[in-house]
């Protein structure tokens, strides 16, 4: 099945619940988990490799309860990790609540490298 016109590049997938995603910043730098047949995530230096040659949409699509959500950014880019793969998002629209929009200029955070601007650390606190 063809999601919004085919096309897109599949970044992360949660679908079996096979693969813990609770993961040093080395593993989610380098990804990890079955990319041919389970759940998985391609690695930030690779979004990073992708998003900084030109434009590229986001997309993101959820199941819960029976029920599909989507939501969809006109532009969408991950900075080097030398800027702690800060995330860049614009254009949003979809059937659900903008979840990303605290995340836009952000960097990303993992329990052992803490880059948010919470008092604790939301990789730890938020699990």
């Amino acid at each position: 099945t063809k999601t919004d016109g085919g096309g897109w590049i599949i970044i992360q997938r949660r679908i079996n619940g096979n693969v813990d995603f609770y993961k040093t910043w080395k593993e989610y730098r380098d990804g990890f988990g079955d990319i041919e047949n389970g759940d998985f995530y391609v690695g930030n230096e690779n979004i990073y490799m992708l998003t900084s040659k030109r434009q590229y949409e986001l997309r993101v699509d959820l199941e819960f309860s029976n029920k599909r959500y989507f939501a969809k950014y006109a532009s969408f880019q991950l900075g080097a990790e030398n800027d702690g793969y800060r995330l860049s998002i614009q254009g949003y629209s979809g059937n659900m609540t903008d979840n990303l929009a605290y995340s836009n200029n952000r960097k990303f955070t993992t329990f052992d490298q803490d880059h948010d601007d919470y008092a604790g650390n939301c990789a730890l606190d938020y699990t």
